[in-house]
């Protein structure tokens, strides 16, 4: 993975595209009925599609989480679809949801711009989903992570925006 000078952002599309052209698999936006994304493996072969009916934010959320089972889930499984969904951390969802957190919210920075911003306030899920091009959905869980917004913030976060 290409090294970040001190974390300063986190990856873009273009990144994490680059990312997957690096390990030889093809990735195909296209229209899906129902998933954000998926990856597969067919004849030795990896694709990840990733569905245009999203935003360009949910995109890239999809394609790092799934960049995330790629390279941590490869030997368990030839398909993978995308998932947000409360797990434990043994799971392998949660483990490409803290992938793809990581790789686009980085700690640091993340607590950088909430502090100053009060816990479960709307106002600090909107600030970091909007500097990272996050889905909400997705930065208020891992803020929920970070412990920087309560459980009960999240739950009702992820019941108002399910964008993953």
């Amino acid at each position: 993975m290409k090294e970040r000078a001190e974390q300063e952002e986190g990856y873009s599309l273009q990144d994490l595209i680059e990312e997957f052209e690096k390990r030889k698999v093809r990735i195909i936006f296209c229209n899906l009925y129902f998933w954000a994304g998926v990856l597969f493996s067919l004849k030795n072969r990896w694709f990840c599609y990733i569905n245009t009916r999203f935003p360009s934010r949910t995109q890239k959320w999809t394609l790092a989480h799934e960049l995330g089972h790629f390279l941590l889930h490869q030997d368990l499984s030839f398909v993978f679809t995308d998932g947000m969904f409360p797990c434990a951390e043994a799971d392998a969802e949660w483990q490409a949801n803290r992938f793809a957190a990581e790789l686009l919210m980085p700690k640091g920075l993340v607590y950088k711009i909430a502090r100053g911003l009060p816990p479960d306030n709307l106002k600090r899920v909107f600030e970091v989903s909007k500097r990272f091009e996050a889905p909400i959905s997705a930065t208020a869980w891992w803020l929920k992570e970070l412990d920087l917004i309560s459980s009960k913030a999240y739950q009702y976060i992820a019941s108002a925006y399910q964008e993953v």
